[in-house]
């Protein structure tokens, strides 16, 4: 993905406040890089409320299930998913190089906020204590070019995404070892 498609996706999000269906929406998300997906019926994965409890931490972002949040649906390692049915309605709650947006259904986005709402809130805030839990070394640009390399995109990862302790331990070998 090109830099500077994150600020016009960005635009484009902020601007939705009806949503196109069927082929039509897939054309146009597609086109965008945000994708219309439906969910499994299934319930909330702790791993990825887990990474969702971080960055809202790290960003000082509350979740507030009565303002119709984006919830989180899924990882692709430490980025996020997040979805939401009617995007232009909120805010986005993380800067867009930390989560990857979806289109989800009224029906999905209700299930997932049902499913999602009440274990956000058991979990807390996140404890950046560097010994379990690190915090990103930086906040995300606005802008920013995306690694072209292997030992680019380690150090990427390092320097911008929150991590527990052994995760951090095994990107800092893998770029000590010289990833390309």
């Amino acid at each position: 993905m090109n830099s500077h498609l994150i600020p016009r996706r960005a635009e484009l999000l902020q601007s939705m406040d009806c949503i196109a269906t069927g082929e039509e929406a897939a054309r146009v998300f597609h086109a965008q890089g945000i994708y219309p997906v439906t969910l499994a019926p299934a319930s909330a994965c702790s791993g990825i409320i887990e990474t969702f409890v971080r960055w809202s931490s790290w960003y000082d972002w509350t979740f507030d299930e009565e303002q119709r949040p984006w919830v989180p649906v899924g990882r692709i390692g430490p980025a996020l998913m997040l979805g939401h049915h009617s995007p232009g309605t909120v805010s986005l709650p993380l800067p867009l190089g930390c989560f990857q947006p979806v289109l989800l259904g009224e029906e999905d986005y209700e299930r997932q906020l049902r499913l999602c709402a009440p274990l956000i809130a058991g979990a807390g805030r996140s404890v950046w204590d560097g010994e379990s839990l690190s915090p990103p070394r930086a906040l995300f640009p606005e802008k920013f070019i995306l690694p072209s390399s292997e030992r680019g995109g380690l150090q990427f990862l390092v320097e911008y995404f929150p991590h527990d302790t052994r995760d951090l331990k095994m990107l800092l070998e893998n770029l000590a070892a010289g990833g390309k």
